[in-house]
């Protein structure tokens, strides 16, 4: 977790000025991000594959 909450913070939280933004847009943003973390980023030590792909080949996913 530790790894994931790093990169949270650097990818979505350094260098945004998150005043004025609602709970429920703050929300939104969020969920997207989590959802682009999961389906479309590219990690390296997956053999350049997303979360989604390598826990669908390991059959942890449907």
């Amino acid at each position: 977790m530790r790894g994931f909450f790093g990169t949270l913070k650097s990818d979505f939280f350094d260098h945004r000025d998150w005043s004025g933004v609602s709970f429920e847009e703050f929300g939104e943003a969020l969920d997207g991000y989590i959802e682009w973390y999961r389906c479309k980023k590219l990690k390296k030590s997956l053999g350049w594959k997303t979360i989604r792909q390598h826990r669908e080949e390991l059959g942890y996913a449907a």
